[in-house]
C-alpha cells in the first residue's frame, strides 16, 4: 500500500478553515461508514514514525474540516504528546497522508494534562469552531 507523509504545510492546508470535533460521533458524521485507516497505518514505514510507536487501534481523536473536506484522525503514540495523524480525504474516499504531531516539539508540553490537543493554541481554537 502507498503511503504519504505530509509536509507541515500539506497537513495544515487541510484545516485551514478550522476544525470540528467528531470524536464518538462518527456513526451520525458519516452514516455512510468510515474509512478503514488501519491497513494504511500498517503500511507506514518506521523511519517516517521518528522511533515513535502508535498504539494499536486507538483512535484518541478525531476532526472534521470545516467544509466537510477531511477527517483528521489522531492515533496517539507510546510517546506522550506525540499522534500519528492520518489526513482522510473524504471526497475521494480515501486517505491523504499522514502527519506526526509533536505537541511536545510544537508547543514546549510537559507534565501531566498537557496533551489535550483541544487545549492548544490554534488547532485547540480550530476544534472548538472558532478558528
Amino acid at each position: 500500500m502507498q503511503t504519504r507523509l505530509l509536509t507541515k504545510g500539506d497537513y495544515l492546508a487541510t484545516m485551514s478553515v478550522g476544525v470540528t470535533d467528531i470524536a464518538g460521533t462518527e456513526d451520525s458524521a458519516s452514516p455512510e461508514g468510515v474509512l478503514n485507516i488501519w491497513p494504511y497505518v500498517a503500511a507506514i514505514p518506521p523511519l517516517e514514525l521518528a522511533g515513535h510507536v502508535p498504539s494499536d487501534e486507538v483512535v484518541e481523536y478525531a476532526y472534521r474540516s470545516k467544509g466537510n473536506r477531511y477527517d483528521h484522525v489522531l492515533i496517539p503514540t507510546e510517546t506522550k504528546n506525540v499522534y500519528l495523524v492520518i489526513v482522510v480525504d473524504l471526497e475521494a474516499d480515501r486517505i491523504y497522508g499522514h502527519y506526526l504531531l509533536d505537541l511536545n516539539a510544537e508547543y514546549g508540553l510537559t507534565g501531566p494534562g498537557s496533551g489535550n490537543p483541544k487545549s492548544m493554541p490554534g488547532l485547540g481554537e480550530q476544534a472548538r469552531g472558532r478558528g
